[in-house]
């Protein structure tokens, strides 16, 4: 069996970026993927490398109905949350009500990795321990942004195996922020929905 065979997942804005990334190596190994995007734009490009057995959508979070009909349930759900023109705060609004909508179809077992906005701890933990109740895990990628280390940003595909490391390979871990060098998320152009 492959990795992933026989899992679940959502992908909120991930038709690009880390997202994309994400999708393709869930894909590649057996997944069944949803991702949604706000760029419509950006569906074709996903489309050519997702390949027809991933689900695409074009908004911010998928209504729970959609995700039920088309998936079943949720095992893994990574929600990018804003750009690099999104403020901190609304970024963790959107990430809060992502998962509030869609925590009653994650399996207990399953996981959320937050990613792409910076989580403060306290919001972190308050995110875990509501999700902990249906034994779902929370976990967040956050961006180191400290180049004197690693001299370098990280690719996508790097910024993904983290993402993947915390949504399928550490059962025991919630509640925690882990530091990565991501990759700089592109700017929207205006009249994105995030530069509201």
């Amino acid at each position: 069996m492959t990795k992933y065979g026989g899992r679940t997942a959502v992908i909120t804005g991930g038709a690009t970026g880390v997202g994309l990334a994400i999708a393709k190596r869930l894909v590649e190994g057996g997944a069944h993927v949803l991702v949604t995007t706000h760029t419509p734009a950006d569906l074709h490009h996903a489309r050519t490398e997702l390949g027809r057995t991933a689900h695409l959508l074009t908004g911010p979070t998928p209504p729970a109905a959609t995700v039920a009909a088309r998936l079943g349930r949720i095992d893994h759900l990574f929600v990018h949350a804003g750009t690099a023109t999104t403020p901190p705060a609304t970024a963790a609004t959107e990430a809060r009500a992502t998962l509030a909508a869609l925590l009653p179809l994650l399996t207990p077992g399953g996981s959320v990795v937050l990613s792409g906005c910076p989580a403060t701890q306290p919001a972190l933990r308050a995110c875990a321990r509501e999700a902990a109740a249906r034994g779902v895990r929370v976990n967040t990628v956050a961006g180191g942004h400290d180049d004197d280390l690693m001299q370098r940003r990280g690719s996508a595909d790097e910024a993904a195996r983290a993402a993947l490391f915390l949504a399928v390979d550490a059962p025991l871990t919630t509640g925690t922020e882990l530091p990565v060098d991501l990759p700089t998320p592109p700017a929207r152009t205006p009249g994105d929905p995030h530069d509201a």
